[in-house]
């Protein structure tokens, strides 16, 4: 599907009081900079399109929406999936249950790195809140 197609649909859907929240990978992440198409966020067919906040920003306004709120949340897994993939070759998530000890200690570690990152504006998500603009 067509980005600008698929949130031209959703405008026309949404009440003129109703939000939309989107999240989707940072292309402009620390960790896509670091690890390229290694990262975890480039993963097709599960990521498809690559967004910055830039190009997330201008693509909303296309769709006749502006933004009320950008923010870079933790958790999302992508310092995590990738670094388990480059580091185990993805044993971790093809078993869960044995790795908890791995999952925890790792964990740990990643999550301050999340917080940090998203609140440099590196972090590996973006998350984004638009409404409908006004009819001009």
């Amino acid at each position: 599907p067509d980005p600008l197609s698929t949130l031209k649909k959703v405008r026309s859907l949404l009440s003129n009081e109703g939000l939309l929240f989107i999240e989707v990978p940072n292309e402009a992440s620390l960790e896509n900079k670091l690890f390229g198409k290694k990262s975890f966020l480039y993963e097709v067919p599960v990521h498809m399109y690559n967004f910055s906040p830039i190009t997330l920003a201008k693509l909303v306004n296309q769709a006749d929406f502006q933004i009320e709120k950008i923010t870079y949340p933790m958790g999302g897994g992508g310092w995590f999936g990738t670094l388990q993939r480059l580091l185990t070759r993805d044993a971790v998530y093809k078993s869960l249950r044995n790795n908890i000890l791995f999952l925890l200690i790792f964990g740990t570690i990643i999550y301050p790195l999340e917080i940090i990152l998203g609140w440099l504006k590196l972090g590996s998500n973006i998350r984004i809140v638009v409404k409908k603009q006004h009819e001009r």
